[in-house]
């Protein structure tokens, strides 16, 4: 594991996984434009430099990189003993890493579901059971985990991917309640389609279509949620729609529909 800081810590950090691109960087500039310094963490250590080097052009802006694949096994609790090491108390932590498989369940390669369920369960239970004692004993302190529209339907051709994230609303909904009245915030941010490497990651080619998100609007949108203690967010209004559907429409055309419309996207076929 590599740690570059680029000056003195500030009195509050911000851990972020899956730092380098997408909506994880876009959390991280958001972050620092709140004041936090940075703890980022991704697998591209390039990727992490360069956004380091233009993020700390800001004036006052501390920030440590952390060059890990959360979906080995032991890098999570890997990355909480460098934390632990250098006593950098995390006061905003953000589950952010993640990518998909897509293809029939019968098809796909165990050994990457696997590395999905190590990164989108076990690492965001690792880093938030380690996060978690200091901010209640701090009386303060912010979770954001990063999860999908997909956590309310069933998900053919990515369903290891959507019952992950299903586990992660869950999750997040359950801790917000045992949580209230600590100090302690759970939000779990909800978004659709957005303009990131993800699909280039689940072997797809990229797509751009009027329903993908800018990742800085979903940032904007996930960072007011977080420091106004909402649990839930879901950004934009064709997502709203499609999550207040799922509350209402029956699982087996729920499931239908959003196989529909993963075809019209271009992942109907098994890859």
């Amino acid at each position: 594991m590599t740690g570059a800081p680029a000056q003195a810590g500030p009195a509050e950090w911000a851990l972020v996984t899956g730092a380098s691109s997408g909506i994880g960087e876009a959390l991280a500039r958001e972050l620092a434009r709140r004041g936090y310094g940075l703890l980022l963490v991704a697998r591209d250590q390039g990727r992490l430099e360069l956004l380091a080097k233009a993020i700390s052009r800001e004036p006052g802006t501390a920030i440590k990189i952390y060059c890990k694949d959360l979906s080995d096994p032991g890098a999570a609790h890997a990355l909480v003993a460098t934390l632990d090491d250098a006593q950098t108390p995390v006061s905003v932590l953000v589950n952010n890493a993640g990518f998909g498989i897509h293809g029939l369940f019968a098809q796909t390669d165990l050994g990457r579901e696997l590395a999905l369920v190590n990164l989108q369960i076990q690492a965001l239970l690792i880093l938030t059971k380690a996060c978690l004692p200091g901010m209640l004993r701090r009386r303060k302190g912010r979770i954001l985990n990063v999860a999908s529209v997909y956590s309310y339907a069933p998900v053919p051709m990515q369903s290891v991917y959507a019952a992950g994230k299903a586990f992660m609303l869950s999750f997040s909904e359950s801790l917000a309640a045992e949580l209230r009245g600590t100090g302690v915030s759970v939000t779990v941010l909800c978004p659709g389609i957005t303009a990131t490497a993800f699909r280039t990651r689940a072997g797809l080619p990229e797509k751009k279509t009027w329903l993908s998100m800018d990742p800085r609007a979903v940032a904007a949108i996930a960072c007011r949620g977080l420091f106004l203690n909402k649990a839930v967010v879901v950004p934009g209004w064709i997502n709203r729609l499609y999550v207040c559907a799922a509350r209402f429409v029956p699982r087996g055309a729920l499931a239908s529909l959003t196989r529909q419309v993963n075809r019209r996207r271009g992942l109907g076929a098994a890859s």
